[in-house]
C-alpha cells in the first residue's frame, strides 16, 4: 500500500493540486496530512473542499488550532497585532462548514498498518521554528525511549523531507507542501510504500505554479469579447500635464517605475480571472487619480500620496477571489500577507486600508490595523479612501460609462461634471452613497455630481 504524507499546506491551494496530481501519478492508494491546513495563502475554502473532496486523512496542526480556538483574539492585545489580524480574517473567510469540518478534526491519530504501529502528530514536542537537528535528534532520542510506536509522521516546515531511525522507531518529516522561497516555488511531500514486513520512505519535491485560477474561471470568461476601457494602468500615474510637479514623475520612494508598479499589476491580474473586473480597477484607478489631480489644491499630496491611490484603486477587488462576500477585507489580507508585493510595512498598511474601506464601513480608530497608524498616515487615509470611494461608485455597473469629468471647487461645495454616452443613475447613486458622507466631512464642502452627454 503506498500513502502519500504532506504537511503545512497554508491554504496553499495551486502547492496542493500539484501534489495530488504527483500522487495519482505514482499511483497512492491514501493521502495523509499532519495539520497546518491553515496559513496565510489565497485560497481558504477551495483548499478545505479539496480536502474534502479528496477524502484525505486529516489532523490540526498548531495554526489550525490558533486559528480556529480562542487563542488569536488574546493577541489582539500582544506586540503581535498583526499575527491577529492575518488569523482573523482567515477564519473570517472561511464557510461554517468548512469551520465546523477542521474543528471535527483531531489532533493526533493513531492506528496500525501492515502490523506498525503510526503515530501522525503535527510538531514534535518541544518543536521551535529555529530547531536545530542536534535539538532535534536530542528530542527524538528522548521520544524513542517512552513512545511505543513504530513510525511517526510529523511536519517541520523550516527542513526539507527527511526519514530516520532512531532505535526502534522511524521518524518521517513531511516537509512543506504550501511553503517555499520565492525563487524555488516546490513542494515536499513523502510516500510511504508498506509491504508485509517493511517499508520504503520516498522524498519528493514537486514545482507548481504560483495561481491556480482555472477552477474560478468559467468558461464564458474565456470566450469573453468585453469592450471595456483598455487603459494601460502603467500610464496612470503619469497623467499629460506635466506641468504639475506632484505628478510629473512616480513616487521618490523609488528609482525605476516597474519596481513597484508591474507587481502590483500582476497580483491584481492573477486575483481577478475576468477581463471585465481587470477593466474596472483600471477604470476606478483612473477616476480617482483624476480626483485626486483636479483638487489637489484642496488636499495638497505628493507623489507618493498619490502612488499609495494608485495602487489601492488597482488592488481594491482582488478579495473577489474568495466570492463578493467580504472581499474588501480579504483584500486588506491578501496586501498585507502576499510577499512579491514590494512594500514598506507603513505603505502597505496604508494601501491596504484603502482596500479595506472601499466599501461598507468607514475608517475607524475602533478597527485595529487603522488604529495603530500614526495620525498623519490615518487623516491621509480618509481622504484617498474617499476618493476611491467615489470613484468605485462611479463604476458601479463596471460598463466605464464615465468617459470624462471636471471638478468645480466652490467655497460650500465641489462639483463634479461627469460625461457620459448613456444615462448613469446607478453610477450618480452610487458615488453619492458610498463617497459623500465622508468626503464632505473630510472637506467640509457639499458633494455635487452632475451629468452631461458625452
Amino acid at each position: 500500500m503506498k500513502i502519500a504524507v504532506i504537511g503545512d499546506i497554508r491554504l496553499n491551494l495551486p502547492a496542493l493540486e500539484a501534489i495530488l496530481a504527483n500522487a495519482r501519478f505514482r499511483k497512492v492508494d491514501q493521502i495523509w496530512n499532519v495539520g497546518n491546513t491553515l496559513g496565510d495563502g489565497l485560497f481558504p475554502n477551495e483548499t478545505i473542499q479539496k480536502i474534502k473532496e479528496e477524502q484525505i486523512l486529516s489532523i490540526l496542526g498548531k495554526v489550525d488550532r490558533q486559528i480556529l480556538g480562542d487563542k488569536h483574539k488574546k493577541l489582539k492585545k500582544s506586540p503581535q497585532p498583526d499575527k491577529w489580524l492575518i488569523f482573523s480574517r482567515i477564519y473570517e473567510a472561511l464557510t461554517i462548514p468548512n469551520r465546523e469540518f477542521l474543528k471535527s478534526l483531531n489532533s493526533r491519530e493513531r492506528f496500525e498498518l501492515e502490523g506498525k504501529k503510526i503515530l501522525l502528530i503535527n510538531q514534535l514536542p518541544g518543536f521551535k521554528d529555529t530547531l536545530t537537528p542536534e535539538i532535534e535528534a536530542r528530542i527524538m532520542i528522548e521520544i524513542a525511549d517512552k513512545t511505543t510506536a513504530d513510525l511517526i509522521i510529523y511536519c517541520h516546515p523550516n527542513q526539507p523531507s527527511t526519514a530516520r531511525k532512531i532505535k526502534n522507531t522511524w521518524f518521517v518529516n513531511t516537509g512543506s507542501t504550501g511553503g517555499s522561497t520565492a525563487k524555488k516555488l516546490q513542494s515536499n511531500y513523502c510516500i510511504l510504500d508498506f509491504k508485509p514486513r517493511s517499508f520504503k520512505v520516498r522524498q519528493h519535491r514537486v514545482k507548481y505554479h504560483k495561481f491556480s485560477l482555472k477552477s474560478l474561471k468559467s468558461d464564458e470568461d474565456d470566450d469573453d469579447d468585453y469592450e471595456g476601457f483598455e487603459q494601460n494602468p502603467l500610464t496612470l500615474l503619469f497623467p499629460a500635464n506635466p506641468d504639475q510637479e506632484y505628478t510629473s514623475l512616480p513616487p521618490e520612494s523609488f528609482e525605476d517605475p516597474n519596481e513597484k508598479l508591474v507587481p502590483v499589476i500582476k497580483l491584481a491580474s492573477d486575483c481577478l480571472s475576468c477581463k471585465y473586473m481587470l477593466s474596472h480597477s483600471y477604470q476606478v484607478a483612473r477616476l480617482a487619480l483624476g480626483l485626486f489631480d483636479k483638487l489637489q489644491s484642496l488636499h495638497h499630496f505628493g507623489t507618493t500620496e498619490r502612488f499609495w491611490l494608485w495602487s489601492g484603486a488597482i488592488l481594491h477587488d482582488i478579495g473577489w477571489i474568495i466570492g463578493r462576500q467580504g472581499h474588501h477585507k480579504f483584500a486588506f489580507n491578501i496586501i498585507i500577507n502576499t510577499a512579491t508585493l514590494p512594500f514598506f510595512k507603513r505603505e502597505r498598511f496604508i494601501i491596504a486600508c484603502l482596500a479595506r474601506y472601499h466599501r461598507k464601513s468607514i475608517p475607524s480608530v475602533h478597527h485595529l490595523h487603522f488604529a495603530t497608524l500614526e495620525p498623519a498616515d490615518r487623516d491621509k487615509v480618509f481622504v484617498l479612501t474617499a476618493f476611491l470611494r467615489i470613484a468605485d461608485g462611479l463604476d458601479s455597473t463596471h460598463q466605464n460609462l464615465v468617459s470624462d469629468f471636471d471638478c468645480k471647487i466652490f467655497e460650500d461645495k465641489v462639483l463634479i461634471e461627469c460625461k457620459s454616452a448613456h444615462p448613469a443613475l446607478e453610477e450618480y447613486q452610487m458615488a453619492m452613497t458610498k463617497g459623500s458622507l465622508l468626503f464632505e466631512t473630510i472637506f467640509q464642502r457639499k458633494l455635487v455630481i452632475e451629468w452631461q452627454p458625452a
